[in-house]
Parts: C-alpha cells; structure tokens; sequence
C-alpha cells in the first residue's frame, strides 16, 4: 500500500482502503478500481490522498503484455511452463 496524491492517480489503480467523506461514509470501498471521472471527484472534493494498492492491475496487465512479447516464438516446454507459472502469479497478484 501506498498514499498517492489525487494529482498523481491514474485510471486502473486500486484503492488500498475505503474512502470516506467527512462523516464517514464510504464514497469509494476498499479494491475499487479507479476510473477518470472518479478521480476528477476526488480532485474537485478537495481530497488530497489515497491509499493504492502497491501493484495494481494496470502494472499487471503490463507484465502480462510483457511477457507475452518475450515469450513470442519460444517452443522450450521448461520456458513455457516459466511462462505459465508466471502468468498465474500476475493475473492472481
């Protein structure tokens, strides 16, 4: 977990924990994926940071793209199951 400044967030970044208003409701729970027009509310409100989750899922499908591309070709059935086990590690986190 991380506190990130609402100037900072981006879309697909998962909330650590909930997100309050002044009396306590809960505007955004915990593992809410932010999209743009939330973060817009948070800048508008005043909010001036939050709790992410130190991977969240945008770093996940990168890898993921990633490794797809480095595997590209190979046929080794030991690097492929290198592949697969690192795959289940990042879609699971």
């Amino acid at each position: 977990m991380k506190l990130v400044r609402t100037e900072d967030l981006e879309p697909d970044m998962v909330l650590a924990r909930p997100v309050t208003n002044a009396t306590g409701a809960v505007l955004c729970p915990q593992g809410f994926v932010l999209t743009q027009n939330v973060i817009d509310r948070f800048r508008r409100s005043g909010l001036s940071a939050v709790a992410i989750e130190a991977e969240s899922s945008i770093d996940a499908s990168k890898r993921l793209s990633e490794l797809e591309q480095r595997y590209e070709g190979v046929d080794d059935a030991l690097l492929l199951s290198l592949k697969q086990a690192a795959q289940l590690y990042f879609e699971t986190g």
